[in-house]
């Protein structure tokens, strides 16, 4: 009823967490528990990379302002068909120079560079739908590529675009 990190019965996922959650109440002497995190993954997950650009008429210093309404614009962009989960800034560019802190620079063209983390729509539904039938809160919610590669990855081995491979017992993930 779960294949790949998708759900695909519904109410046998609600009742399988049910089952879950009170062998797991019985281990810590029947304290509640009132809220959950999922880790949301699956074959459906994909990313898209996005450019936005700024040309100024003159020199301009780029302000707090500037990279903010850039990145409202990238985050404005729909995908049919699919939710975007989060947004990973890459970097900007400015003139052929690529930084990560643009703030306080000046230039007549800026651009950022984004990377879209969507899943379908679909998706999301289902597995906030056996929550609810499970009567199961959501505390929050990850993705969990993303987790696993900010536990197991330095920041200098993410910066340089290490690969992460994650073999599990019914899919492999590979996050850069």
């Amino acid at each position: 009823f779960v294949r790949r990190g998708v759900v695909y019965n519904i109410d046998k996922t609600a009742e399988t967490l049910n089952k879950v959650i009170e062998a797991l109440e019985v281990k810590m002497d029947y304290q509640a528990i009132g809220r959950v995190y999922v880790g949301d993954g699956g074959y459906t997950l994909h990313s898209v990379r996005s450019v936005v650009s700024r040309t100024f008429e003159e020199e301009t210093r780029i302000s707090n302002e500037i990279v903010e309404d850039m990145m409202l614009e990238n985050e404005a962009r729909e995908y049919e068909g699919n939710e975007r989960w989060d947004i990973q800034l890459q970097e900007y560019k400015i003139g052929n120079n690529f930084t990560n802190e643009p703030v306080g620079v000046n230039c007549t063209q800026i651009e950022g560079h984004y990377l879209n983390l969507l899943g379908r729509t679909s998706v999301m539904q289902k597995t906030a739908e056996s929550l609810r039938n499970a009567q199961v809160e959501i505390a929050d919610d990850y993705i969990a590529p993303l987790v696993a590669a900010n536990v197991i990855l330095t920041e200098n081995e993410r910066r340089q675009g290490c690969a992460l491979v994650d073999f599990g017992a019914d899919k492999t993930t590979i996050s850069v």
